[in-house]
């Protein structure tokens, strides 16, 4: 199966029409946000989260 050299992505990066991207989307900007308080976790994103993450 051969590739269009233009289609490759890019090692950590998702096309920003594909579910990873939109489900990205939705935990950074989304309602997934308060998913993750709700579950008693802190987003890496957050002041408190960029403590814990690291």
């Amino acid at each position: 199966m051969s590739r269009n050299p233009a289609q490759r992505t890019v090692v950590g990066q998702s096309s920003a029409d594909s579910l990873a991207s939109s489900f990205l989307t939705y935990l950074t900007r989304g309602n997934g946000q308060d998913v993750v308080r709700t579950h008693g976790h802190v987003p890496c994103w957050t002041p408190e989260g960029l403590r814990l993450c690291r």
